[in-house]
């Protein structure tokens, strides 16, 4: 009978027996892995399946696997899309500001999620904007871009 307990137990097994081999002969590790692969593959494809993702964890040493190719290539052009972003967001701010001490009015209303806001200063408007702009910005950086450890 073969069921998902049967499975488990079985994937538990191969890795406890994988295990014991590498600590048997720690400085070998990937040649025990390639070892216990090749005894494995034609009778058990399970276990080969294991001993290979164990030799690629094995492999990488504990380091970070590299991003995918076409995000790192656009990590340029998201930084300058960013940091444009951020400068337009900056000016907003900036020139909210200086329209709320020059007291300039314009009749004003955004719809933000069914909510109505209103506002009888252009300079609050702008300043909004700029606020909502700078959040939408570093979101997207802490999410986009990896800082160097």
């Amino acid at each position: 009978m073969t069921g998902p307990n049967n499975e488990h137990k079985r994937a538990k097994e191969t890795l406890h027996e994988l295990n014991a081999r590498v600590q048997a002969d720690p400085s070998h590790k990937l040649d025990v892995i390639k070892a216990y692969y090749a005894e494995c593959s034609g009778s058990d494809v399970e276990a080969a399946d294991m001993a290979l993702i164990v030799k690629d964890i094995v492999e990488a040493g504990g380091k970070a696997v590299d991003p995918v190719p076409h995000i790192k290539a656009a990590t340029p052009i998201l930084i300058v899309g960013m940091v444009i972003g951020g400068l337009m967001s900056i000016v907003a701010i900036v020139g909210g500001a200086y329209a709320i001490f020059k007291n300039a009015t314009a009749t004003t209303q955004m719809n933000i999620w069914g909510a109505t806001i209103s506002t009888g200063s252009a300079g609050v408007a702008f300043a909004f904007l700029g606020v909502i702009g700078l959040i939408l910005i570093i979101r997207a950086a802490f999410k986009r871009i990896a800082l160097p450890k």
